[in-house]
């Protein structure tokens, strides 16, 4: 279930205008954005299942609606915007820190990964730019290029 409207923005920085509606639909609306179905937020917000479908076809009630799906959606964002440096970390922790040879070797294999190193696939050398050396590009353009051979000499 996504957050509480109220953890995401403050009532005077919404975007979301709720002046025309009723303290029922005020109500009702961070349940529908959320997902719940009608039967239950009328339960809910103590109306009847046809009153929450009337106040889907009410345009004030839709856009408010829409405009806090919109919040809600924007709200996830920021929160997976923040998540790959901790999702990074995790790795490393795991990669330095674990007790299981495996678990090591899988979270080192999947740091390679995700920085642009996959062993096997030529192209994904240094986030796919490639060899840097003459040589080796020569070898790639040939069609004879080797990335282990040439991780030899590293």
């Amino acid at each position: 279930m996504l957050p509480d409207v109220h953890l995401i923005a403050k009532p005077e920085e919404r975007r979301t205008k709720v002046n025309n509606l009723t303290s029922k639909q005020v109500k009702a609306l961070p349940l529908m954005a959320q997902g719940m179905s009608g039967v239950d937020v009328a339960k809910e917000v103590g109306v009847t299942p046809q009153t929450v479908s009337e106040w889907k076809q009410s345009p004030d009630f839709a856009a408010a609606l829409n405009g806090l799906k919109m919040e809600y959606l924007e709200g996830a964002k920021c929160l997976l915007q923040q998540s790959p440096s901790k999702a990074v970390q995790t790795l490393i922790d795991l990669m330095e820190n674990s007790e299981s040879e495996e678990t090591r070797r899988k979270a080192a294999l999947d740091i390679l990964r995700l920085s642009g190193f996959e062993p096997g696939k030529h192209e994904s050398y240094a986030w796919g730019i490639g060899p840097t050396d003459v040589e080796a590009m020569t070898h790639k353009i040939n069609g004879t290029f080797d990335l282990h051979s040439m991780l030899k000499g590293l």
